[in-house]
Parts: C-alpha cells; sequence; structure tokens
C-alpha cells in the first residue's frame, strides 16, 4: 500500500506526464509523412507528405509529383489529388506537363490521396494507382 505522499507524488507525475503528451505538438502529427511512389509503366508519379507552417501551427500538406510522363499518342497519362473522395486536381484534359502538382493542406479533416491513370485513346487502363490515403 502506498503512503499517502506517495500517493500524491504518484498522481501529479500522471498529471504532468498527461499533460506533456496533450501540448506535444508531435501528437498533431501522427500522419505518415514521405514518399510514396505511385503508377507504371510510362506513368509514374511520388505522392509527396510533408509538414508545412500552415496559419500558424504545422501541418500535413500533400503533393503530386510526376516523375516519369513518357507516354506517347495514342497512351497518355492523368496525375490526379482527391481530398475526402473529391477531385481537387489533374493534369488533364491536357496530356500532363510533368510539373508537380500545387500543394494541398491535409490537415485536420481532411483525407487526401494522389493518383496516377495511364489511358490509351481517352480510355482508362486498368485501374488507377494511389498513394496512401492520408
Amino acid at each position: 500500500m502506498l503512503s499517502a505522499r506517495a500517493t500524491r507524488l504518484l498522481a501529479a507525475a500522471t498529471l504532468t506526464l498527461g499533460a506533456t503528451l496533450t501540448l506535444s505538438p508531435s501528437q498533431a502529427f501522427a500522419a505518415a509523412e514521405g514518399n510514396y511512389s505511385i503508377g507504371s509503366g510510362s506513368c509514374q508519379a511520388v505522392e509527396k507528405i510533408e509538414l508545412h507552417w500552415v496559419n500558424g501551427a504545422y501541418h500535413d500538406e500533400m503533393a503530386n509529383n510526376p516523375t516519369q510522363n513518357s507516354a506517347s499518342d495514342p497512351y497518355w497519362c492523368r496525375f490526379t489529388m482527391y481530398d475526402n473522395g473529391n477531385l481537387i486536381w489533374s493534369s488533364a484534359p491536357a496530356t500532363g506537363t510533368g510539373a508537380q502538382s500545387p500543394w494541398f493542406y491535409d490537415g485536420p479533416g481532411h483525407y487526401m490521396k494522389a493518383c496516377v491513370q495511364r489511358y490509351y485513346n481517352g480510355t482508362p487502363q486498368g485501374s488507377a494507382s494511389c498513394g496512401p490515403l492520408n
């Protein structure tokens, strides 16, 4: 059985640890930052997830960075970004310049992914290759 003093010290230590974990900035960043390869063949990209300073705090932002866009007519590549299931950026109707998408805020309430799709004469070939949902 713990003495009254030991009980108070244990309670104080527990509260301090709880407050530290609650206020720790790293707790807001549990998402998987990193680079994820997506696509195949002549249509490839990297889903990029990075911490950026947004509105006074660090939050995830995501971009789709095409790394190979060498499909030739009648084939072409389409690079896209989705947020909560809604298309927010696409390299189409142009066949894609190979330029990275803008960075999109991926903080609380946002569930984003980057995708690559290969087309033949305007018809999608297979299913889109997408990075992890973040």
